[in-house]
Parts: C-alpha cells; structure tokens; sequence
C-alpha cells in the first residue's frame, strides 16, 4: 500500500474550517478518516469544517461522551466517533461499531490509535500537532489503498477520488 504525505499548517479555526470545507468536496461514501492529536488540537473543529462543507448547518459537537454522532448530509451518512473515552477496544463490539464502516457512509474516528486493530485502515490519516510557538501543523497521510486491491470494488472511481483527495489537499501544503 503507498501513502502519500503532504503537510501544512493552519492558523486559526477558520482555516480549520475551509480546510476541512475543502477536504468535504472530496469524501465519498465509504470512506474513512483518522484524526488523530492531542487533547484541544483541532479534530472536533476539523470535522465541524467537514460537515459544514457537506452541507450540514446544524451543531456539531464532540462525542466525547457518546462515542458515537451520526448527521445526516447530502452524501449520506457521516458517523462521527470520538474514542477518547473508550477503556477496553472490545467494547467496540458491543458498540456495533463495525455496522457504520460500511459502503454506506464517511466514518470521522477521533483516537482511532486506542482501537487500531479493531477498525479499518483509513483512506485519509490527518494527524494533528501544536507547539507553544508555531501554529498547528497537520500532516495528511492518504493511503493509497488500490496499489493493494483493497478497493477493487471501486476500481476506476477510487482511483480518480484517490487523484482528486492528492490533488485537492496538495493546495494547503505548506
């Protein structure tokens, strides 16, 4: 499987937004997102930028609490998962975690590090990075998961979005 890497930085919650805005434009369903950082980075203000771009007008909270938030966009469902909170990964399975990664929907997993094994790989890993003196520097690892068949149902499809994320995210490299 390749990866492509680009990275950049965002200085405000409104860059946040466009850049997530941006990144929305370029989801289709099925797909998945890691967002992965410290406590405060920026996930929950990414996603709200994702789903304003997606069309979605109201409030967009962090499930910190309820793991799991669901909204409902022109492109279907968006499965918002934050697993800050989550002490053993099998209690994903009593979750039913696995009935929202499907063909179905886009899946926002905050802290997937905490239940790698037990989830799909992304198609998109943007880890999150802040130091007192620079802005926050996000690093975009899309996974090119076609080199290794993994989306042969897509064939021709995934091979353009893959083109289109590549391209659509290269813009914001700093």
């Amino acid at each position: 499987m390749s990866v492509t890497v680009i990275k950049f930085s965002l200085e405000s919650a409104n860059q946040s937004h466009s850049f997530g805005s941006d990144l929305s434009k370029l989801l289709a369903p099925g797909y998945t997102i890691y967002l992965q950082g410290n406590l405060g980075a920026g996930k929950t203000t990414l996603t709200q930028g994702i789903l304003k771009g997606l069309g979605f007008s109201g409030a967009v909270k962090s499930p910190t609490y309820s793991l799991i938030e669901t909204y409902e966009v022109e492109l279907g469902h968006i499965a918002h998962i934050d697993l800050y909170r989550m002490q053993d990964p099998e209690e994903l399975e009593f979750m039913g975690i696995r009935d929202y990664f499907d063909e179905q929907q886009v899946c926002i997993v905050e802290w997937a590090e905490k239940a790698r094994n037990y989830l799909p790989e992304p198609d998109i890993h943007i880890k999150l990075e802040q130091s007192e003196n620079h802005p926050k520097r996000y690093t975009a690892d899309i996974l090119d998961k076609l080199s290794t068949g993994v989306l042969s149902i897509r064939s021709d499809r995934a091979k353009q979005r893959f083109q289109l994320i590549k391209v659509g995210l290269e813009k914001w490299a700093s």
